[in-house]
């Protein structure tokens, strides 16, 4: 038996790497888990399809191929959507809306990189148009 003191140090370094690895099991556990993911209300909808992914109404008001509408749209639904639908390593398509709603959210996160790497709101405008 040793009665050295390991110091503060090596009990904060135990501590963290405990802690890591709670951390990182829960993540784990998380990701692994059964829940569904939440799928896109417009699979229900009649919509024309372009490459196999639906064309849905969009609020806009620049004109497109796309219809539009006053009220919520995929985009609204992609944002209500993201901060669940992110974490899934797997998710089911049950229609080509939720083909959409995949893109989006790709498209989303891509942007959400983008700006982290940006130093100032002009920089970060001049990087979405980029």
């Amino acid at each position: 038996v040793s009665t050295q003191s390991t110091g503060s140090s090596g009990i904060n370094a135990e501590y963290g790497h405990l802690q890591h690895y709670y951390i990182t099991n829960l993540i784990e556990q998380f990701l692994q888990s059964r829940m569904p993911a939440y799928h896109s209300k417009y699979n229900e909808e009649e919509c024309p399809v372009l490459g196999n992914i639906a064309l849905l109404p969009l609020k806009t008001t620049v004109k497109g191929p796309a219809p539009r509408t006053d009220g919520e749209d995929i985009i609204d639904e992609m944002l209500m959507y993201f901060k669940a639908n992110v974490f899934f390593k797997n998710y089911e398509i049950k229609g080509t809306a939720d083909r959409l709603l995949i893109y989006l959210t790709l498209y989303a996160t891509d942007c959400i990189v983008k700006l982290q790497k940006s130093s100032s709101k002009n920089q970060a405008v001049k990087d979405m148009y980029s």
